[in-house]
């Protein structure tokens, strides 16, 4: 006989799937709250009141470490609810996994863009961004392009390919914006040394100078401070002698190569034929017994030989232990060969890449931009903002 009544009770099948939305809703409900919380806590970790390097380290240290302890609790509870209603982990469980991994890589970059801003804000960020090179490279395709199409990219090395784009980007480098500000600039004879921390210069220190023509303030006022200093010019015809306390002199200049044969480009200083003594920096250091040790400062003035030189130190791996670099550049009407120019621009992208910061330029000389006579000349000081003591 048929009844007319519902029955009074739920069928097993409904009452799983009630469950199941009760259980969906409650996670839901943990879900929302958590990402709430990860909002407000995304909204203090970014705020610029009041940031220091310490404060951001800490404070993302402890949004981490809480982050994490959300979500693990909250994994728990989703699991449970699973193995309720399933009996596994299922779908839920997985995406809220995924959810955490990509929340803890959020939360290290948003640490990461802070503490880059406040690098930024403090004159100190290592940024290799070339775009400030556009108006010269703009000025320059007038100048030198003729009907050429301006491709030229300052954010794409491959696509600086003619003489004058690496020009223009060279002579921008050599009147850089300077990416460590320094506090304490200290002149040191004819060269300034900057003496922030952790880069200050001081006892045990040891300082190559190439390039004298005469001139040892630099070389002087480091040996007072108590450096050991050995300064080297080939072009003096002198020959090797300890010039004081702190001071030596040796008849040998730098180069790309070990030679005692190297015959160099007659110019001002060289009106006649003549045969030096050149090392590499490496063989200039083994040599004089310091292949073990830091170079606190490196000057070199050596009349365009320096992009040689540059190209010898990234192949020998010699610039990590540079904590200094001081280089006049040279690029002469007829010296260094334009066709060089490209990879000489290229040598400078990844010395700045590598970590040498400019503190200090002095822009020297005559500059004209023809072509016939192109002639660009700086100092341009650099630390190593990556140097790390040889272990």
């Amino acid at each position: 006989m048929k009844s007319d009544h519902a029955p009074s009770f739920v069928p097993k099948r409904m009452l799983f799937i009630i469950l199941f939305m009760v259980t969906a809703v409650i996670c839901g409900i943990l879900l929302i709250k958590n990402n709430t919380s990860a909002s407000t806590a995304f909204n203090q970790l970014i705020s610029r009141d009041e940031l220091t390097e310490e404060k951001l380290d800490t404070r993302l240290g402890e949004l981490l470490k809480t982050s994490n302890e959300k979500f693990d609790s909250l994994l728990v509870e989703v699991k449970a609810c699973n193995e309720k209603i399933a009996g596994k982990p299922g779908e839920t469980l997985a995406k809220l996994e995924e959810l955490k991994a990509s929340t803890s890589q959020s939360l290290e970059k948003i640490g990461l863009t802070c503490k880059r801003q406040n690098d930024l804000d403090s004159g100190q960020l290592d940024l290799s961004d070339d775009n400030g090179a556009m108006p010269m490279l703009q000025d320059f395709h007038k100048k030198f392009g003729g009907n050429l199409t301006f491709k030229a990219n300052p954010g794409n090395p491959a696509s600086i390919t003619e003489w004058w784009e690496a020009a223009a980007i060279l002579g921008w480098y050599m009147n850089p914006t300077l990416r460590h500000k320094c506090k304490n600039l200290v002149n040191f004879g004819n060269w300034p040394v900057c003496q922030d921390d952790p880069y200050v210069i001081k006892p045990p220190c040891l300082v190559y100078s190439f390039g004298i023509a005469n001139d040892f303030s630099f070389d002087d006022a480091l040996g007072n401070l108590g450096c050991t200093v050995a300064s080297f010019d080939p072009s003096m015809h002198k020959g090797d002698h300890i010039r004081s306390p702190h001071v030596s002199f040796y008849n040998m200049g730098m180069g790309a190569i070990n030679t005692n044969s190297f015959a160099p480009n007659k110019d001002s200083y060289v009106k006649d034929d003549q045969k030096w003594k050149i090392r590499t920096l490496k063989g200039a250091m083994a040599e004089l017994g310091h292949q073990n040790r830091v170079l606190d400062v490196l000057k070199m003035d050596i009349e365009y030989y320096e992009w040689a030189v540059l190209d010898n130190m990234f192949e020998t791996d010699v610039l990590k232990n540079i904590r200094h670099l001081l280089i006049e550049y040279h690029l002469f009407p007829n010296r260094p060969d334009k066709g060089d120019y490209v990879y000489n621009y290229k040598l400078l992208n990844r010395l700045r890449k590598l970590g040498f910061r400019e503190y200090h330029y002095e822009t020297c000389c005559l500059r004209t931009a023809n072509a016939n006579d192109f002639n660009y000349q700086s100092h341009v000081s650099y630390v190593n903002a990556y140097f790390r003591p040889p272990s």
